[in-house]
């Protein structure tokens, strides 16, 4: 090996510790973000073939790329990249209706640094989940516009069990407002329900993809019905392929008039950067 390309590989793995070092110091700030927190990763186990691999690999890059402004600015992305063949990657991603721009920013780009962990890019895996406390992102190598659930779908029942008697009967009436009012008002709805001293808060959001039918099927027909298995847990997580929906006894989403219904102005910038550093680090450590 040359003097040249010896000192130009050691300067490659120096950028490459600088970029993962930063990335992990983004990753910690992202965490920081009450609404960042993981609730679920799911990963495909198919990967592409030897020869989709190279073309389906750049049609994710092309998609992953192209979610940061509009997510950010409207809160939601469809994207397909590909001609139609089997190397098209379909994406989707969203943030919950109640966060800020600047809550959606931070959330966007922790999306972007843990989806990383499924390795389209690196293994060419073709299908991935990610869901965050205040957004979600899906790729895939088919259409899933239809889906209300899956075989992927989860329940998350937290760990304490609310005691007072009152507390069942709270959460039914939070649950039967959450699926009974979110399909005709765009696919969201947050709520809270209080009695003798006990206090349950939920929100249900259906993803953009499902119509009002599909809507109301998601969360009447399967996640009221599983979040309902969980109690008298004081926490559950209902992850289904078309829906989101949680309640808690802790107030855990913002006011309604803090969200999406008015103006933006997100980090553009800052999501930017994350994708990019990301998609180096991984680029150079090939």
């Amino acid at each position: 090996m040359s003097l040249t390309s010896f000192s130009g590989s050691l300067h490659l793995n120096h950028l490459v510790l600088f970029m993962l070092f930063f990335l992990l110091a983004l990753v910690q700030l992202i965490e920081s973000s009450p609404r960042a927190y993981e609730e679920a990763l799911i990963c495909g186990n198919k990967t592409a073939s030897t020869n989709d691999y190279p073309a389906f690999k750049q049609n994710y890059i092309s998609a992953i790329d192209s979610i940061v402004d509009p997510l950010v600015s409207t809160g939601v992305v469809d994207i397909v990249a590909g001609n139609g063949n089997s190397s098209t990657v379909f994406l989707f991603g969203a943030c919950m209706k109640d966060l800020s721009p600047g809550e959606c920013d931070s959330c966007s780009s922790g999306m972007l640094v843990k989806i990383e962990q499924c390795q389209a890019i690196e293994t060419g895996t073709r299908a991935g989940r990610l869901y965050l406390g205040g957004c979600f992102i899906r790729f895939d190598d088919h259409k899933f516009e239809n889906e209300i659930t899956g075989p992927e779908d989860l329940v998350n029942c937290g760990q304490q069990v609310e005691p007072h008697s009152s507390f069942i009967g709270v959460v039914d009436q939070l649950l039967s407002s959450l699926s009974g009012e979110a399909p005709g008002n765009g696919g969201f709805y947050l709520v809270s329900k209080q009695e003798n001293g006990v206090s349950a808060y939920g929100l249900a959001q259906c993803w953009k993809y499902l119509n009002i039918d599909q809507c109301r099927t998601c969360l009447s027909d399967s996640a009221i019905p599983k979040a309902k298995t969980c109690l008298p847990k004081a926490e559950a997580t209902i992850l289904n392929a078309g829906c989101y929906l949680k309640y808690s006894t802790q107030q855990f989403y913002n006011k309604a008039s803090e969200g999406f219904r008015h103006s933006l102005t997100g980090g553009l910038l800052y999501s930017s950067l994350v994708f990019t550093l990301a998609i180096l680090s991984r680029v150079a450590a090939n």
